[in-house]
């Protein structure tokens, strides 16, 4: 029976106490050349355009996307036509990663359309495997706030990704896009006080057990 309770105990503060997916930002964000000198490829991944900062691997995911507007200032501009440029984002590390939120730009009809998103073993994508295609809205809320779309998919363990353009709101040669975050899983990851309560857990119980 105590055995039993202290089961139990554990699973419930693991499951209190256990981590929320968080924001996973890319250390960069390579792609083609960029229309406007300031417009580079960058600014996807430098929280420079967010109405609020994040801290990579620690901030709550749901409640900072929810929260977040891009003011399509800093915003990417490429040269590149559909189907013809991609984007690469190198995450840092290896992390289990199941979906991603991102700002299309305000202001313009040129907002990315449709992608492809590959997991890659390495910043050349000699090998890659793809994760799904998507559609990305045009920009939501205002030209100068636009809110988040997220996008969810199963979850791999990646390095790096890559965005293949696939098709733009009016078919220019020119895309545009504000930033890009990815959903990191870091539920399988036990925060210390969890740990702490349940050694305390288990010594009350040893206790117990030379009580009786």
């Amino acid at each position: 029976m105590l055995i039993a309770r202290a089961i139990a105990l554990v699973a419930c503060l693991a499951a209190l106490n256990g981590h929320a997916a968080v924001v996973r930002g890319a250390v960069t964000a390579t792609g083609p050349a960029n229309f406007i000198s300031s417009a580079v490829t960058g600014n996807l991944a430098n929280q420079s355009g967010l109405s609020t900062s994040y801290t990579s691997g620690l901030t709550d995911f749901d409640s900072y996307v929810a929260g977040t507007t891009h003011s399509s200032q800093e915003s990417w501009h490429s040269w590149a036509q559909e189907g013809a440029g991609a984007v690469v984002f190198d995450l840092g590390g290896s992390f289990d990663i199941s979906g991603m939120a991102l700002w299309n730009r305000g202001f313009s009809d040129q907002g990315l359309k449709d992608f492809a998103l590959y997991s890659c073993a390495d910043a050349a994508c000699t090998t890659e495997s793809l994760i799904g295609n998507f559609l990305a809205l045009t920009a939501q809320g205002t030209d100068i706030a636009v809110e988040a779309q997220t996008l969810s998919f199963a979850s791999v363990n990646v390095a790096f990704l890559k965005l293949e353009i696939l098709s733009t709101y009016n078919a220019s040669n020119v895309t545009t896009l504000g930033e890009v975050v990815f959903r990191e899983d870091a539920s399988s990851v036990p925060e210390p006080a969890s740990l702490m309560l349940a050694m305390l857990a288990l010594g009350g119980l040893a206790v117990a057990r030379r009580r009786t």
